[in-house]
């Protein structure tokens, strides 16, 4: 049986980017809107979409590093906005972060021994010897030499960097992981290699995964479990398997059908057509309908929810494909 471990409701973040000169609210950005997601035990969930769609907002809200405009946000039952002071260790010795950029997120200051052991100070009650006998076994389980430890992330290669980040991450025994384009800065040949030790750690750590990306064959190779974003908003969301062989919203349609594919010509591929509406000023309708082939004048006026939870996958469209 499925374990519920995070579960988003209604959740929405909105951002005031200008304001008048007595403070009224002038422009407002909905970067998340009304998402609800429900990831269970040993899941990987991968959460897809264009640049700017809401993505790492999302991300950074799971992880307490933002918070909800409005709806909740439940890590096993709990409330996060109700999380106390005192409780916040206790969380985030349970939900760690991965960083897109391996490096930058890496303090240059400091040898990877500190870095590693950081979160085992100010998460763990380990002993010195606990703590230091803790880093090499992190090495170890990612593949990297401990005499590595005594040197600085300048020193390092974006893939290795990346290993340590994510070493870091599983220091304090995490139950969930949130993984923010974790391999879109490296090279294909290294992305291989990261995805494997993902993998491998997440099947021998019992870990669950939220694995951001605009990278579809990422998505494909990784997730169980898939939702698309489309403007701040789920629009399509279902088992990866189903939802790659049979995507039912004309935006997740049009993505997957952009994949370049050997001999065939880019012509020959559907693309996006125009610009997505402003964030700012936002139609009343659904928010792909002025980009969608297939839109007629009740797309213009209304905006469709994720449809009955007995679909596979789920669309917010009308007329589903």
């Amino acid at each position: 049986m499925n374990r519920e471990i995070l579960s988003l409701n209604n959740v929405n973040r909105a951002f005031v980017t200008r304001k008048s000169l007595f403070g009224k609210t002038k422009l407002v950005i909905n970067a998340v809107n009304q998402v609800d997601l429900i990831v269970n035990k040993g899941q990987t969930v991968g959460i897809v979409g264009e640049s700017g769609c809401g993505k790492s907002t999302l991300a950074r809200m799971i992880v307490l590093l933002d918070q909800p405009t409005e709806g909740s946000i439940l890590f096993q039952g709990k409330e996060l906005s109700s999380i106390e002071k005192k409780e916040m260790k206790q969380f985030r010795s349970k939900v760690q972060f991965v960083f897109q950029d391996p490096l930058s997120s890496l303090n240059p200051r400091k040898t990877i021994r500190q870095i590693l052991e950081t979160p085992l100070r100010h998460l763990t009650d380990m002993t010195k010897q606990e703590r230091a006998d803790r880093v090499d076994e992190l090495m170890t389980l990612v593949n990297l030499r401990p005499e590595f430890l005594e040197r600085y992330p300048h020193q390092f290669s974006g893939g290795q960097s990346q290993r340590i980040g994510i070493a870091r991450s599983i220091a304090a025994n995490p139950e969930m992981i949130v993984l923010d384009e974790p391999v879109s800065a490296l090279d294909v040949s290294v992305q291989a290699q990261v995805l494997n030790l993902l993998r491998e750690l997440k099947e021998r750590l019992n870990l669950t995964y939220i694995f951001i990306s605009h990278d579809l064959a990422v998505v494909e190779n990784v997730c169980d479990v898939v939702a698309v974003m489309y403007l701040g908003r789920i629009v399509e969301y279902g088992p990866r398997k189903k939802l790659f062989a049979n995507p039912r919203h004309p935006y997740t349609h049009i993505l997957l059908s952009s994949v370049p594919v050997p001999g065939k010509q880019e012509e020959d591929r559907p693309g996006l057509k125009g610009e997505p509406p402003s964030p700012s000023a936002m139609p009343p309708g659904c928010p792909f309908e002025p980009r969608c082939p297939h839109g007629v004048d009740r797309c213009k006026k209304e905006k469709p929810i994720l449809d009955n939870v007995d679909a596979d996958p789920r669309a917010a469209c009308f007329f589903p494909l």
